[in-house]
């Protein structure tokens, strides 16, 4: 996908899912979404 830089991201799991979600940041590491949880995806202030 290509994104604006001034546009932002939500992934949701409904609270009616069956199962949980992972997000991955770095591509090793995994972070349980549990139902209800959401994370916002922005553009940094300060890229790189």
């Amino acid at each position: 996908m290509i994104i604006p830089g001034f546009k932002e991201i939500r992934v949701c799991v409904p609270s009616t899912s069956r199962i949980t979600g992972w997000v991955s940041f770095d591509g090793r590491n995994r972070i349980s979404l549990e139902r209800g949880d959401s994370i916002v995806v922005t553009a940094s202030l300060n890229p790189l």
